[in-house]
């Protein structure tokens, strides 16, 4: 179940879309959304963090995005989260570095300014109707990435948020988990701590390369509920991020247990 923050803040993207008559993905202009919130956006003059909103006087300000960020989706979603913490958090000031942006932990502003983002560059009404045919797999959301410009992980956790398919997905840094997100029909409890060595994010943290698409991971490297020993599993799609020593687990059951 959404907590109140996230519907908060989804809501208060809603708002803002209202508010720039959005119809459809190429009408999402982040120029003109962040200047209905009274702020400019500006490249570059960022050397450590990767965002920055400078709130000024009088419901002015600032966005700063670090220059050299190659990907246009990434761009857009650090201008988003920045927007969001205008709407959500009126006039404080902040510095965004990947530690933020790849924050959903509850009752985190962070957390409410990326689930604003995801909101204001994949609306419901424009995204619910791309998901509803089609199987989950890092493939799938890179697809999604580029059709609505935007984050691979901002993707990942608005398809968590609207899919019917029983889905998570496994955020792990340095071999240890650090969140997870459940789609609503997901009914089995996740392991955290230290990541199980059969499980695919496991061997990348073991130095193993990591195979495309949804594979099959025993049900105990990752459920509470099996043993490691069980004949059961489960789909495990993983995507890799070495230089930031990251792994994304998409965790999917597309049969019984």
């Amino acid at each position: 179940m959404e907590s109140l923050s996230e519907a908060r803040a989804r809501n208060e993207a809603r708002v803002l879309l209202g508010e720039l008559w959005v119809s459809e993905p190429s009408h999402i202009d982040l120029t003109c959304a962040a200047a209905r919130c009274g702020l400019t956006v500006q490249e570059g003059g960022l050397d450590t963090a990767d965002g920055r909103l400078v709130a000024g006087p009088y419901e002015s300000g600032f966005v700063r995005v670090r220059a050299g960020i190659a990907s246009a989706g990434r761009r857009r979603f650090i201008v988003g989260h920045e927007i969001g913490h205008r709407r959500l958090h009126k006039r404080q000031s902040y510095t965004d570095t990947v530690r933020e942006l790849t924050s959903y932990r509850e009752k985190d502003p962070e957390m409410e300014a990326n689930i604003f983002s995801a909101e204001l560059l994949m609306p419901d009404f424009l995204f619910v109707p791309q998901i509803l045919k089609n199987a989950p797999s890092h493939a799938f959301m890179l697809a999604l990435s580029h059709e609505f410009s935007t984050s691979h992980l901002a993707t990942i956790v608005q398809f968590i948020t609207y899919t019917k398919e029983p889905c998570a997905l496994v955020y792990s840094h340095r071999g240890i988990v650090k969140w997870i997100r459940k789609s609503s029909t997901w009914e089995w409890f996740i392991r955290d701590g230290t990541v199980h060595v059969y499980s695919g994010a496991g061997e990348f943290f073991n130095g193993k390369p990591t195979k495309a698409g949804m594979i099959s991971t025993p049900a105990g490297a990752w459920l509470t509920q099996f043993s490691i020993n069980s004949e059961a599993s489960i789909r495990e799609d993983v995507a890799a991020w070495p230089e930031q020593e990251v792994a994304l687990s998409l965790l999917w059951v597309d049969d019984d247990l």
